[in-house]
């Protein structure tokens, strides 16, 4: 799994990591389930309004998968997955429209 900290334009830090982020994927019949845990101390450092919120908030994300193999002895091929299709000609993930919308509910409001 990758993490990091991005900012505009393509400026990666790959040295941030998000603490105590856990991850957790199956194989089902049909495709794969993944789930991620991230603590909500965690989430509040990062200036999330998780205590004062009572209908929740929303967050951008970006998720993607690679698939790698060898296409032949000594060349990796990546083939790249988005959940969001970014509608663009050729691939490229670091663009708005391929972000999509986690919605965090306050359970007890709903």
């Amino acid at each position: 799994m990758l993490d990091y900290k991005a900012h505009h334009y393509r400026n990666f830090d790959y040295s941030w990591s998000l603490a105590g982020l856990r991850a957790a994927s199956s194989i089902q019949e049909n495709g794969y389930t993944v789930e991620l845990a991230i603590p909500l101390h965690e989430m509040k450092k990062l200036g999330f309004p998780l205590s004062n919120s009572k209908s929740g908030f929303s967050w951008r994300v970006g998720v993607y998968r690679a698939d790698f193999s060898l296409a032949k002895p000594g060349e990796l091929e990546t083939l790249w997955h988005t959940w969001m299709d970014p509608q663009v000609a050729q691939p490229d993930f670091h663009v708005p429209s391929s972000f999509g919308i986690f919605q965090f509910v306050n359970r007890e409001s709903h």
